[in-house]
């Protein structure tokens, strides 16, 4: 049968599966990630394809190459907002009035770096998965399986087998960690 694997991922995401982590953990570090990454790529695309802020500047600069520059430094200052009929205050009387709009240009960076502290403890998550001696997630689905048992013999022999896989497990993770704290004092006393 023809099967496209794009559309079997798709659907492999909302079948039954064994997670070992809940669907909140889920949410916060991919749905989550993916929204702060969309923000940051359209306020980032506004900020660097379009015209971020258009900031009024003296007559005698918009006749001639000073206009760009005169930009960027609106942009990377501090800025201010006034209405229409409003005159621009002095230096000294737009500190006292807190009229200072000092974080639109570091939006971007901020939601990556939160992007960031949402995705980082889920990839720590799934790494230390991996580097498991034993499949996690086939002991989760063991588990499930024999709640669900209703025979209590059958229930009793897979029981029996998980315990002695996972016991296997941990005698093998002790014999590879006394390896390694020989090995490590040893490079120590040369």
């Amino acid at each position: 049968m023809f099967e496209i694997s794009l559309f079997g991922k798709l659907l492999s995401t909302f079948s039954h599966s064994y997670h070992l982590n809940n669907t909140v953990d889920r949410l916060h570090w991919n749905i989550t990630t993916i929204v702060l990454i969309l923000c940051v790529l359209f306020i980032g695309a506004e900020q660097q394809f379009g015209q971020p802020i258009q900031c009024m500047l003296p007559t005698h600069l918009d006749q001639n190459s000073w206009t760009d520059y005169g930009q960027y430094y609106c942009f990377t200052q501090n800025t201010y907002r006034l209405t229409d009929n409003q005159t621009l205050p002095s230096a000294s009387n737009r500190a006292k009035l807190h009229l200072n709009v000092n974080y639109y240009q570091w939006v971007p960076f901020f939601l990556t770096i939160q992007a960031l502290c949402f995705y980082i403890p889920g990839w720590l998550w799934m790494m230390l998965q991996r580097g498991c001696i034993f499949d996690m997630e086939a002991v989760v689905r063991e588990a499930i399986c024999l709640r669900t048992m209703f025979k209590f013999e059958g229930r009793i022999t897979r029981l029996t087998n998980l315990v002695k896989y996972i016991a296997s497990g941990l005698k093998m993770k002790m014999k590879m960690d006394r390896g390694r704290t020989v090995g490590f004092f040893l490079f120590l006393s040369v």
